[in-house]
């Protein structure tokens, strides 16, 4: 597999959905589950869900995770507004192990 396509996330409260683009930025393919309610399973289904669009684009991509929430320096709100920050820090930091390991730097 070669590492051309940019794979994004969106975690959210009922759904995560994911999509793969080339570079040029068509899109390749576009997957979507409901959000599981427990940590473990919240993981899987990202892990799942990078490895359907690498298959259906035939090559490795980098990932980027979106989570709504305010601001960190909000005064009001630290965290996501509908994911508990466990699955938030896990998820973001799976994803940036996983860009640096595959895809290091120039």
């Amino acid at each position: 597999m070669t590492s051309s396509v940019r794979i994004g996330i969106d975690l959210g409260g009922t759904k995560i959905e994911a999509i793969a683009v080339s570079p040029a930025g068509p899109e390749i393919a576009r997957r979507r589950v409901p959000t599981p309610r427990d940590y473990a399973a919240s993981l899987e289904a990202i892990a799942g869900l990078v490895g359907e669009l690498e298959r259906a684009a035939g090559a490795a991509g980098t990932v980027g995770i979106g989570i709504p929430g305010a601001p960190p320096h909000s005064p009001r709100y630290e965290s996501s507004a509908n994911r508990p920050a466990p699955v938030k820090r896990r998820a973001t930091a799976m994803a940036s192990s996983r860009n640096s390991s595959s895809h290091p730097p120039p």
